[in-house]
C-alpha cells in the first residue's frame, strides 16, 4: 500500500505541477492582453489626436482662405465702387453742361 500511495502522491504531485504551470502561462497570457490592450488604446488616442488635428487645421485653412477671397472680394467691390462713383460724376458732369448749352 506504501508503493502505490507513493505513486499516487507522485501522480498527485506532477498534476498539481502541470496546473501551477497552466496558472503560470494563463497568467502570462492575462499579463500580456492586458499589455496589448493599454498598447492599442494609446494606438487609437494618437490616431484620434491626428485625426482631430488634421479636422481642425482643414476646418481653419478653409475659414481663412475664405476670409481671405472676402476680404480680396471685399477690395474688388470698393475699386468697382470708386470706379462708378468717378463715372457718375463724369455723366452729371456732362449732363450739367448739356443743360448750360440749352
Amino acid at each position: 500500500m506504501t508503493e502505490n500511495h507513493c505513486k499516487d502522491c507522485y501522480a498527485h504531485g506532477a498534476v498539481i505541477n502541470k496546473l501551477d504551470n497552466a496558472t503560470i502561462k494563463l497568467d502570462e497570457a492575462k499579463y500580456e492582453r492586458l499589455l496589448l490592450r493599454d498598447e492599442m488604446r494609446g494606438v487609437v488616442s494618437m490616431k484620434l489626436f491626428f485625426w482631430i488635428m488634421g479636422i481642425s487645421a482643414t476646418i481653419f485653412i478653409l475659414i481663412g482662405g475664405g476670409l481671405w477671397k472676402t476680404n480680396e472680394g471685399i477690395s474688388q467691390l470698393d475699386k468697382s465702387q470708386g470706379i462708378m462713383q468717378e463715372q457718375l460724376q463724369q455723366v452729371q458732369k456732362t449732363l450739367s453742361k448739356l443743360n448750360e448749352h440749352k
